[in-house]
Order: C-alpha cells, then sequence, then structure tokens
C-alpha cells in the first residue's frame, strides 16, 4: 500500500513518532501517525494487523542535512555571496554576511 500526504498527494511521508496519549490509543485502533515530508502536513493512516513494532523508521531519511555549499544570492541590492549550511526537502539554511532583512525575497544560483 502506498502511503500518500492528504493535503499535498505526494508520497514523501515517513511514520511519524507517537506524540501525546491520543496517539498511544489510536495505535489500539490500527490508525498510526504519519508526516509528509513536503508540506509537514502529519495525518493518520489506518492499517489492520499492523502493530507498532512493525515500523521501521530511517529518521534521517528526509531530514535535514549538514552541509557546505557555495551559493550565489540575488536580491534588490544585487548579488552576495553565501554558504548553504542546511538542506532537507523543505528548505536551507543559507549563512551570509551582511544578513539579509526578514522577509526579503531572493534567487539562488
Amino acid at each position: 500500500m502506498e502511503i500518500v500526504c492528504t493535503r499535498c498527494r505526494k508520497t514523501y511521508v515517513q511514520a511519524d513518532r507517537y506524540r501525546g496519549v491520543l496517539d498511544h490509543l489510536l495505535k489500539w485502533t490500527y490508525l498510526y501517525p504519519y508526516e509528509c515530508q513536503v508540506c509537514r502536513n502529519r495525518f493518520y493512516v489506518m492499517q489492520w494487523g499492523y502493530r507498532p513494532t512493525d515500523v521501521s523508521v530511517d529518521p534521517n531519511q528526509y531530514r535535514s542535512r549538514p552541509v557546505q555549499l557555495h551559493a550565489t544570492l540575488i536580491d534588490e541590492r544585487g548579488e552576495r555571496d553565501g554558504t548553504i549550511t542546511d538542506l532537507s526537502a523543505s528548505g536551507c539554511a543559507i549563512k551570509t554576511l551582511p544578513p539579509l532583512p526578514e522577509g526579503a525575497i531572493l534567487g539562488i544560483r
């Protein structure tokens, strides 16, 4: 059975850890938590006969990865150099001097 996100319909989902009492109660009704690695939507999937010990989760499958990549940032002031330090399916972290103003729109090359 292929599991897809209930919000964005992508297949990049993985089993999520149990959070709180509700998740632990729902597992007895065969409802298990999943999280989309694209839009970060958390949802439940019913899987009959499936037990929590059967869940094999690689916590780093779609999580952020530390990297050191050169990037050229382009904004309304022109180009500047930066370094991508953290990369994931949902975004990245970039170090640059001087810091970008909050809400700046930029391009990355």
